[in-house]
């Protein structure tokens, strides 16, 4: 069976989450949360050198260390040439980061110290990709991309102008980000014969080229993205999806034991052994089992989130078993309001996606299949999970007819799930989403 394996885009420099010492906190907490919802969590090689909240807990968390030496972690790296050439090495490639200008001014280390490198060279497995294989898969996904979602926006005259543009750039050499975020645009705008709003045309051009790089390495790799809500354009700009959400009902009232500062601590506070015990345990093994078969089916879709809101209950009840203290000292009320929606596609009138979005305890997991849940399997939890789960029974029924539906009528062939988190205790509100591709 195939592991399951996450590509977290947290650890991207480009967001605070990665290199804000007041974030490392919520940083770990994610990483502990996907350590146990997962086989292993898979980090890019310029991932690993500029997160600084990553390199700090390396040096300094005998967690996240135990973690990295039992496989949890692996490292992605580049080679020039697919299935051979020599393999980079960490500390090199931080050479060469500061040397070419590719460490951000404001994520220094403030040491050039290398031994967290030293560490996980020593100690993490390694995936491997190739320069040219990343290359040849951007440039592919960013000329379908730009012309699919950018040139969508010109009209006809300047829309073949712009596909010149990128004919002549591919007669030289391959499309790359440097090209469309910094060049192509300024080739593009004195040959434009219509007038435009340069603001929407960059945001456009920006969507575009970002969505092929931040899919790029995981959709190599065949790894599971976890990704931030500022993604979520992205990804449905890279899957040519486009979606309208529509409120169906007053939102669903979810009571959990924890709430979202604590949850975080008690995740920060669990210790190696704890980690195991609960990878081991039935209720995350079967989510892992489930996470690494993939989806396939609306059926496959209804267990993992069946599968997932099991998970999170046996680990907020692992943390309340391990620190009582954080449960007491729990803000009450700790009420979560959650939409349930419907997605409607823009490009299929009249189809609409039943969607049922139940926030938990976790607004900060960031996964694709964040507190989205089902009942496959008729389970005892306790009176108000079993209220829960009546709730959440009556959504399967709908969401089947929904799939019947679909099928009958051949009006689409995917499945958008979306996550809205209210929470009271003013938390930011994220928004999740996914597309579940192929019933």
């Amino acid at each position: 069976m195939k592991e399951s394996e996450i590509f977290t885009l947290w650890a991207d420099d480009s967001q605070p989450e990665a290199i804000d010492p007041k974030q490392r906190k919520s940083f770990k907490a994610h990483l502990i949360l996907n350590a146990i919802l997962n086989d292993r969590i898979v980090m890019s090689d310029s991932q690993v050198i500029t997160c600084r909240n990553f390199r700090h807990l390396v040096r300094d968390d005998a967690c996240v260390s135990e973690l990295i030496k039992s496989g949890v972690f692996s490292v992605a790296m580049r080679t020039k040439e697919k299935g051979n050439g020599p393999i980079s090495d960490l500390m090199s490639l931080d050479t060469e980061f500061h040397k070419t200008g590719k460490i951000r001014p404001d994520n220094t280390m403030g040491d050039r110290r290398v031994e967290d490198l030293e560490f996980l060279e020593k100690h993490a497995p390694k995936k491997i990709w190739s320069i040219s294989e990343i290359g040849n898969n951007y440039a592919n996904n960013a000329k379908r991309i730009i012309y699919e979602h950018f040139c969508s926006m010109l009209d006809d005259r300047d829309r073949l102008t712009a596909r010149e543009i990128i004919r002549e750039r591919e007669s030289v050499r391959n499309l790359d980000r440097f090209f469309l975020q910094e060049e192509f645009l300024s080739l593009l705008q004195p040959r434009l014969q219509s007038k435009y709003d340069m603001r929407i045309l960059k945001k456009g051009l920006h969507d575009s080229y970002i969505a092929p790089y931040i899919s790029n390495l995981p959709s190599i790799l065949n790894l599971n993205p976890i990704y931030l809500p500022n993604h979520k354009k992205s990804f449905q700009i890279f899957r040519g999806s486009s979606y309208e959400m529509v409120d169906m009902e007053d939102p669903i009232i979810i009571e959990p034991e924890l709430d979202h500062s604590h949850f975080v601590e008690g995740l920060c506070r669990l210790d190696i052994d704890d980690i195991f015990s609960l990878k081991s345990s039935k209720f995350i093994k079967n989510y892992v089992a489930l996470s690494g078969k993939g989806i396939n089916s609306a059926h496959d879709h209804e267990s993992l989130q069946h599968a997932f809101f099991e998970a999170n209950i046996a680990i907020e009840r692992k943390i309340i078993e391990r620190f009582q203290g954080l449960k007491t000292s729990t803000t009450v009320p700790n009420i979560q309001h959650v939409k349930r929606q419907y997605a409607r596609d823009k490009k299929a009138i009249g189809v609409a996606l039943d969607i049922l979005g139940l926030a938990l305890f976790m607004p900060f997991a960031g996964t694709i299949t964040s507190a989205l849940f089902d009942v496959y399997e008729k389970r005892k939890f306790g009176t108000a999970d079993e209220q829960n789960m009546k709730v959440i029974g009556s959504h399967r029924s709908e969401l089947n007819k929904i799939e019947r539906y679909l099928k009958q009528s051949n009006q689409s062939s995917a499945l958008n799930t979306e996550l809205i988190i209210h929470d009271t205790n003013s938390f930011k509100q994220e928004t999740i989403s996914h597309v579940i591709d192929k019933f």
